[in-house]
């Protein structure tokens, strides 16, 4: 049976075929920036993993095991500590809930204030609801990698439902988490099974100021103030110019609103 250029099944077997060239291209290139900047670190972690077991979260705890057992000296780890002052910002969400417009309007903020920033999703074939992934980065200098964040500074969270390995991996000594929930920062350290010492978590109900101010739970904007509060990468007013920018009307008004909300009720842990 012939399939015509705008049928279904074209479409089904077109994406079939291009999904995977496309992710081995991906990683075809974050591998070769991974080289280009971690060195023989990440070609000694190479060598002994094979490629099929290969992934984010076991590139850092492979080479930090490495490092720990003074294998290596782990010359990509002290990079990674000291990229000359830049914030590396990951963000979890779901799909419609706006977790890459949440990482651009953060960059844009950044720019406003004469600061390098970049920002960028990842995720592939995703439905509405889908957990996803976005990043940003912030920097005083020009920012050169364009890999995805394996050692956050700081996560948010959009959406308690997604707390989990996936939103800790990564998180170092002095990271920041920022969720949505209606729970104490004491408490979410206890859900997550975060030792006393991993990073430092603040809170804030951004589903329920969302569904009093938009009428449903969209949070993004929300957590984008609770970041700034609680990390100082740019100052609110940068913030508010770049959503009334983004936005118009009456949403522009309403997001002022409940980042303001956002930012003056967030908490930390004491």
């Amino acid at each position: 049976m012939a399939l015509s250029l705008g049928s279904p099944s074209f479409l089904i077997l077109t994406w079939a075929f291009l999904f995977p060239v496309v992710v081995a291209y991906l990683k075809l290139v974050e591998e070769r920036e991974l080289e280009a900047r971690f060195g023989e670190a990440y070609l000694a972690y190479k060598r002994e993993c094979p490629s099929c077991c290969r992934g984010p979260g076991a590139l850092v705890a492979r080479v930090v095991e490495m490092a720990r057992a003074e294998r290596l000296k782990a010359p990509w780890l002290k990079a990674v500590e000291e990229e000359g002052g830049m914030i590396e910002i990951r963000l979890h969400g779901r799909g419609g809930q706006g977790v890459w417009t949440a990482a651009n309007l953060l960059a844009m903020a950044a720019i406003r204030e004469g600061k390098h920033a970049q920002s960028f999703p990842f995720f592939g074939p995703e439905r509405m609801g889908a957990p996803i992934v976005a990043f940003a980065r912030i920097s005083d200098e020009p920012i050169r990698i364009h890999s995805m964040i394996y050692r956050p500074d700081v996560v948010g969270v959009l959406d308690p439902r997604l707390l989990g390995p996936e939103v800790v991996e990564g998180l170092k000594e002095n990271s920041m988490l920022i969720v949505d929930t209606e729970e104490e920062p004491e408490t979410v350290r206890k859900l997550l099974g975060l030792k006393p010492g991993l990073g430092k978590i603040w809170t804030l109900d951004a589903s329920g100021m969302a569904m009093e101010v938009f009428g449903r739970a969209i949070t993004n904007t929300a957590i984008v103030a609770a970041i700034v509060r609680a990390t100082g990468i740019t100052s609110l007013d940068s913030l508010l110019e770049t959503v009334k920018k983004r936005f118009r009307g009456k949403a522009a008004e309403k997001n002022v609103e409940i980042m303001r909300r956002a930012y003056e009720g967030v908490r930390s842990e004491r």
